[in-house]
């Protein structure tokens, strides 16, 4: 897969200092395609076929809905209906025709289903913008020795983007340098995550009436930042 540079973004995610800096560019990448979709592009043939066939998953229908310019997301969802409207017929007469083996074909057609709600070309484009802020981040790493200090100085990553971060830095990060990026992305993540869960004990301090301790300003966000460190940005 041929990813490209997008570095101006990726500095920016890492000045903002969040939990998890693919988690910010994902959810900017969201909105963009939030906005992309319910524009003028939704009306394209190539946009068209393709939301034609497989929709969005339950999160971004309900994003589409409540955003602004509904002209362009009616028309394509009128199109989608009507698709899977010929594929629902399809499943009813496979399952007729089974006969005794209904209950089989039933499961088959239920499995289907399931992998149509999860088929959404919005996830689709902002998975792959992830990809291309990932490898960004390996390349910065290699190539800029300030934004290495700004990486070591960083939160580090959500567990889910961490997966990501790692077979990234295996397919771009040189051999010779290998355990040196894998030691550095282990060594942020185990600071990080024990100073969390040191500003969790802290936050729990304002609900203890056998402390006089006082939950620091730092430790009022915690659980909040212990979810965005264990499931990344937003419910999925």
């Amino acid at each position: 897969m041929k990813y490209e540079l997008q570095t101006i973004p990726v500095w920016k995610a890492f000045e903002a200092e969040p939990e998890c800096a693919l988690c910010l560019l994902e959810q900017e990448s969201e909105q963009r395609n939030v906005t992309f979709f319910l524009g003028n592009s939704i009306m394209t043939p190539e946009i068209r076929v393709k939301l034609n066939e497989r929709g969005f998953c339950r999160r971004h229908f309900h994003l589409l809905l409540a955003g602004e310019g509904k002209l362009g997301y009616s028309l394509a969802l009128g199109t989608h209906l009507e698709t899977i409207e010929k594929r629902l017929a399809k499943m009813e007469r496979r399952i007729a025709r089974a006969g005794r083996s209904a209950g089989k074909a039933v499961g088959s057609v239920a499995e289907e289903l399931r992998r149509h709600e999860s088929d959404c070309l919005m996830c689709e484009r902002i998975r792959f913008n992830v990809l291309n802020f990932a490898y960004t981040v390996a390349k910065l790493y290699l190539d800029e020795p300030e934004f290495a200090d700004a990486l070591r100085a960083s939160n580090g990553f959500c567990l889910p983007h961490l997966a990501g971060v790692l077979e990234m830095g295996a397919e771009v990060i040189p051999a010779k340098r290998q355990s040196e990026w894998n030691a550095l992305i282990f060594e942020i993540e185990s600071r990080t995550i024990g100073q969390l869960r040191t500003h969790l004990e802290e936050f729990t301090w304002q609900f203890d009436y056998q402390t006089d301790k006082k939950t620091p300003p730092h430790a009022r966000d915690a659980v909040q930042r212990a979810v965005e460190r264990l499931a990344g940005y937003g419910p999925r």
